[in-house]
């Protein structure tokens, strides 16, 4: 069914403690949203993407939902091109499951 989406949360747990670190909300759908990384501020471990061919939004990513988390942050450049799934959260449009093209 092209457009479906449907809402989970994605739950990590310290594998030390067995305690939730954090939830995620994440909205899945039929297709993937393609774009390029706008900006990035590398000491706040955080930056937003574009996707291609729509001025707005942009959307938040946070190096842990990069396929490749800190490593893949530290090789990522203003204008690479990247995949993601949008989502949206209280405090704007954000990106999850991005992933360096």
């Amino acid at each position: 069914m092209s457009g479906h989406k449907t809402r989970q949360d994605r739950v990590d747990v310290d594998p030390n403690t067995g305690t939730v670190t954090s939830r995620v909300p994440i909205v899945s759908s039929d297709q993937r949203k393609v774009g390029y990384v706008k900006k990035l501020k590398r000491d706040k471990g955080f930056g937003f993407l574009q996707e291609e061919g729509q001025p707005e939004p942009e959307y938040f990513f946070h190096y842990s939902l990069l396929k490749g988390g800190l490593d893949a942050f530290g090789e990522l450049t203003e204008g690479d091109k990247v995949a993601f799934h949008a989502v949206a959260s209280t405090k704007g449009a954000r990106a999850v499951m991005v992933e360096r093209l």
